[in-house]
């Protein structure tokens, strides 16, 4: 039997008591400095992939994380979002560097930060992209007029170490539909939305409307035709009419200018402004105008074969396809272009893309009419060019445009230009074809004050290739007789 004394049994209790407190405590702040360490990684890690390094916002993940924990909520979905877009950032990084254009992120971020309450629901989105997120109230304007209030922002240039930079801002502006059922919806129409903003607005900014979204998929069903009809896939949808051109001094058709036309199921007719528009924002109207080109050929050797080599065929070519550095030697290289092809074709150039790139243009033309091709200036009198420099051009046409040509009916001789134009050209050795024209009255003033060549839905509308032909005939016949008579 083991006897302990009172004392030495306190003794050896309040010993294990001490040592049992110690392992507590040693235990409570190994877990506390666990616990700590744990919280500061998270922490450190919800930073690193849910804020922006540059300037402390919100990022993208944490946008869309965002978004998505408000389009399931129908009570939270009332919302307005506002997609600040600065399209000069990435120059601003190519001149100065990034390094550079980071620091003028965060400026940019601290001036937008001055017109809003929190930044609770400002986000940067991407490199030159910033989201606002805000509650939605039955009117447009507290969404415009805090966009506006950021577009004021910079009106004044940043200044930035010893530069002054200026900043471009555009601003889309879009309230939370039915439609938007994801967040890439969104920003998709958010991001849509910016295309709408024009260069030459008062205030670059734009709200979005469901209509933008139809326009879109048009425009990408028009790009599909536009692709089968390049590579040959789609043969029916695509062609040409041709429009007569009249030479007063004989009254005969001398010639006809061919005119692209596309019409498809379901969207139909499609304005030409309208594809060939699509065609030089998509890349693709160099294919498409040589595709022109060749159709246009072939109904000019289909006219001579049939002994009509008196005839003139003219084509419109795009700046875009005239500056390509292949297209005059594609041309030489085109087997289908036999002398006799070359003396009739005439290749008719917009008046605007002459003067913007005038010299090198100019060198083109001279290669062009060097083959035999002549050369038009079309929609003559809508720029800013004068007869003196268009003597400098290797043309042999203007075509005076419709708007003068207009006028002529409404407006008494003295007050008109068209007989000053008529007269210059002539002066400096041009001919002299105008458009448009659509009554006798415009007829007859042309006829005086010698017009060489008219064309308009007077004389007749864009034909199609064997209707075309049979006019041709007709007329011509017509004028024979008139001739004997």
């Amino acid at each position: 039997m083991i006897d302990w004394s009172i004392d030495n049994l306190d003794k050896q209790v309040s010993e294990i008591i001490r040592f049992g407190i110690g392992v507590l405590i040693a235990i409570m702040l190994t877990t506390g400095g666990i616990l700590f360490y744990a919280y500061r990684k998270n922490k450190e890690n919800i930073k690193i992939a849910y804020y922006d390094d540059v300037t402390g916002l919100r990022n993208t993940r944490y946008l869309h994380d965002y978004l998505d924990g408000l389009l399931v909520v129908p009570k939270k979905r009332n919302k307005v979002l506002l997609l600040l877009h600065f399209n000069n950032l990435k120059m601003v990084n190519m001149t100065y560097g990034f390094a550079y254009g980071d620091e003028l992120l965060k400026q940019i971020a601290d001036k937008i930060r001055q017109v809003l309450k929190t930044d609770e629901t400002f986000f940067r989105y991407d490199g030159n992209r910033f989201v606002i997120i805000m509650d939605n109230s039955e009117q447009k304007e507290s969404a415009r007029y805090i966009a506006e209030k950021v577009i004021r922002l910079f009106d004044d240039p940043i200044v930035q170490g010893t530069e002054k930079q200026f900043v471009e801002v555009q601003v889309a502006i879009l309230n939370l539909l039915e439609r938007h059922d994801t967040t890439d919806k969104v920003l998709q129409d958010a991001t849509l939305t910016l295309t709408y903003i024009k260069d030459s607005a008062v205030l670059p900014l734009a709200f979005f409307d469901e209509k933008m979204v139809e326009v879109l998929l048009r425009k990408e069903k028009l790009v599909k035709v536009l692709r089968d009809v390049i590579s040959g896939k789609d043969t029916t949808s695509f062609y040409l009419e041709y429009q007569p051109k009249i030479d007063l001094s004989t009254n005969r058709v001398m010639g006809f200018e061919a005119l692209a036309r596309l019409r498809t199921d379901p969207l139909g007719q499609i304005p030409p402004d309208e594809f060939i528009a699509l065609a030089e924002e998509k890349l693709l109207i160099n294919e498409l105008g040589n595709h022109i080109l060749k159709l246009a050929i072939d109904f000019l050797a289909r006219m001579q074969k049939q002994g009509l080599s008196d005839v003139t065929l003219a084509v419109n070519i795009s700046g875009i396809q005239l500056l390509r550095e292949d297209f005059v030697e594609a041309l030489r290289a085109a087997p289908y272009l036999t002398d006799e092809i070359l003396k009739s074709l005439e290749f008719e150039i917009t008046e605007s893309v002459l003067l913007e790139h005038h010299n090198q243009i100019n060198d083109i033309l001279e290669e062009i009419k060097r083959l035999g091709i002549s050369v038009s200036m079309d929609d003559f009198g809508t720029g800013f060019s004068s007869l003196s420099s268009i003597g400098e051009l290797h043309i042999d046409t203007v075509k005076i445009d419709r708007f003068f040509i207009n006028r002529i009916s409404h407006l008494p001789d003295k007050d008109l230009i068209t007989s000053d134009i008529i007269s210059m050209a002539h002066k400096i050795g041009l001919q002299v074809v105008a458009e448009g024209v659509e009554d006798e009255r415009q007829k007859t003033y042309l006829e005086h004050y010698g017009c060489d060549i008219i064309q308009g839905y007077l004389v007749s509308r864009p034909l199609p290739e064997l209707k075309a032909l049979s006019f041709l005939e007709d007329y011509n016949g017509m004028s024979q007789v008139q001739v004997k008579e």
